[in-house]
């Protein structure tokens, strides 16, 4: 096992409490289907009262604009078209849009 697989289920604890918190959640055991002793889906977790608008505000794009601290650095990736072009190279400036983007020829 390597460091960054060793750091994962800690991560994603970190992730989860931060997404909801034990003291802002209730965890609710999903319904069992008939037919089977223990129910194959997640527990449902649901606002304890006065936590809903703070809990709606959770969401996992703010965890990685805020970038706290315990968060393991990521990397950047770029798009790069899954089709591209017959000779393209470069961007070149569009010849119809008036702003910065480019097209590639």
């Amino acid at each position: 096992m390597n460091e960054r697989q060793g750091a994962q289920p800690h991560f994603i604890d970190l992730r989860n409490n931060w997404l909801n918190p034990p003291e802002w959640t209730d965890r609710v055991p999903e319904v069992t289907p008939l037919g089977m002793d223990k129910s194959p889906y997640p527990d449902r977790i649901l606002p304890k009262l006065g936590y809903e608008k703070d809990l709606a505000e959770r969401t996992l794009t703010k965890l990685y604009n805020q970038r706290p601290a315990w968060m393991p650095p990521t990397k950047r990736w770029t798009w790069q078209s899954p089709m591209p072009t017959a000779g393209a190279t470069t961007p070149q400036p569009c010849p119809t849009k008036k702003s910065s983007n480019a097209c590639w020829r």
